[in-house]
């Protein structure tokens, strides 16, 4: 298999890792997850917020002949990298914009998130949406988890990350989370510097059967506010299967 290009360091700090030997290793503890999860190896994946392939470049291990890859964004330069550096090493990887308008990632974009309709794309296996909803509001999220049931084929699985809280898990994870999320916006909490939401436990579990998902596993909880967070995923991961 045709070895890819390491993307440079300015696209690499757009997903979280600017240091190349950190962005590898989360991407490879990433696909340790996936796999855990169910992935399908010769299934059809999508990958929403897939960034410049850090979870694409070890995906392309594991995926088989028959396995394809769709990877959307809303950054142009992420999907140009993919489409130039990816796909013609790798037929089975195709990326496409969604230009949609974020206040930290696409300020100019026209789409609303809120109204996200992907149509003619057809529906997948297996549906990966890590570190995405973590940057959307309520109303976006339920709109999300509303079209990732409406993307997923009979028997698929959707892979998706949050910053959950609870009165329980607050008391768990101490004062460091009214550090991180000190804000509220609704029944959510903020943090401004990184424009990224702690959703509420039981709305994200009522938004999900309600968009017609139910949780294939308990919840993976990560350790997102510990000091230093070990191995990932330092965020909540929900294990989607259609209800």
């Amino acid at each position: 298999m045709t070895a890819w290009p390491s993307p440079s360091r300015a696209l690499r700090v757009l997903v979280g890792e600017g240091d190349l030997a950190s962005f590898r290793r989360v991407g490879e503890d990433c696909l340790g997850q996936l796999l855990a999860a169910g992935l399908p190896l010769q299934g059809r994946v999508l990958e929403i917020g897939c960034g410049c392939g850090r979870i694409a470049a070890p995906l392309s291990r594991v995926l088989g002949a028959r396995a394809t890859y769709l990877g959307l964004d809303v950054r142009s330069d992420l999907i140009a990298y993919g489409r130039e550096e990816i796909t013609p090493r790798d037929g089975r990887f195709r990326f496409e914009r969604l230009d949609l308008k974020h206040p930290f990632y696409n300020p100019r974009g026209r789409g609303d998130a809120a109204r996200l309709r992907l149509s003619g794309i057809g529906r997948f296996d297996f549906v990966i949406l890590i570190s995405v909803l973590t940057h959307l509001d309520w109303t976006e999220t339920r709109h999300y988890l509303s079209e990732v049931r409406r993307l997923l084929a009979p028997g698929g699985l959707a892979f998706v990350t949050f910053y959950l809280h609870s009165p329980r898990l607050r008391s768990t994870r101490g004062p460091r989370f009214d550090a991180l999320f000190p804000f509220r916006a609704g029944r959510a909490r903020f943090n401004v510097g990184a424009h990224a939401f702690s959703h509420e436990e039981r709305g994200v579990l009522e938004a999900c059967a309600k968009a017609g998902l139910s949780l294939s596993r308990p919840i993976i909880y990560g350790d997102w506010t510990a000091a230093s967070p070990g191995p990932w995923p330092p965020q909540d991961a929900l294990v989607l299967s259609p209800a």
